[in-house]
């Protein structure tokens, strides 16, 4: 997989030019990257509910897998709040990691419906 970083240009969205500067996570599917313009931490979310963290200033990558092992449900997307804090969602649920800790965001919750990835 090539993995990009990226520079906000100056608008209203988050606008992100890319530029190819590190080949990281050869060999997996990956099916989402996100980033926080404001943190260098981008979060990656790959086939079989594998999900890494990448420190873009050092491209050191770490593997988080292992933290959601206990969840069985295919996971449709991610987003990383910064370096200690993501979002994890399944169809029906939101899966918050936030500094080892591990909680949901579902029905009992106020969450109804499907959840639909980003595009």
């Amino acid at each position: 997989m090539i993995l990009f970083s990226g520079a906000k240009s100056i608008a209203q969205e988050q606008d992100v030019d890319f530029h190819l500067n590190s080949k990281l996570l050869a060999g997996k599917n990956i099916l989402k990257v996100k980033r926080d313009f404001y943190d260098p931490y981008l979060w990656v979310l790959a086939a079989n509910n594998e999900v890494f963290r990448v420190n873009s200033l050092d491209m050191q990558v770490e593997d988080f897998t292992a933290a959601f092992a206990g969840y069985n449900a295919p996971f449709v997307d991610i987003a990383g709040r910064e370096k200690g804090i993501v979002y994890v969602a399944t169809a029906l649920e939101i899966i918050v990691y936030n500094n080892g800790a591990l909680s949901t965001i579902g029905a009992a919750d106020g969450l109804r419906g499907t959840i639909i990835p980003s595009a």
